[in-house]
């Protein structure tokens, strides 16, 4: 297996942690048998109405380099009513 985990594009020892980092790809994630990513914007519970609105929001905040925490969906179990 060590072999095969070498011969990977991208991957790389790290003599601190004693461990192989491969890139998170979704093939990788496919051959390791990892969950695939999943993107809580895609998820969001948002009005089909306001989906424009909310989809220019989030761009606007990765422009300019917001954190993903800033524009991750509020969970309806903490919104106000």
């Amino acid at each position: 297996m060590l072999k095969k985990v070498k011969a990977l594009v991208g991957s790389k020892w790290s003599a601190t942690a004693r461990c192989w980092y491969v890139p998170d790809k979704p093939v990788y994630r496919e051959l390791f048998s990892i969950a695939a990513k999943v993107d809580l914007y895609e998820q969001a519970d948002i009005a089909p109405v306001n989906q424009p609105a909310y989809t220019q929001y989030v761009a606007q905040l990765k422009l300019k380099a917001y954190s993903h925490n800033t524009y991750t969906p509020i969970p309806a179990s903490l919104r106000h009513t």
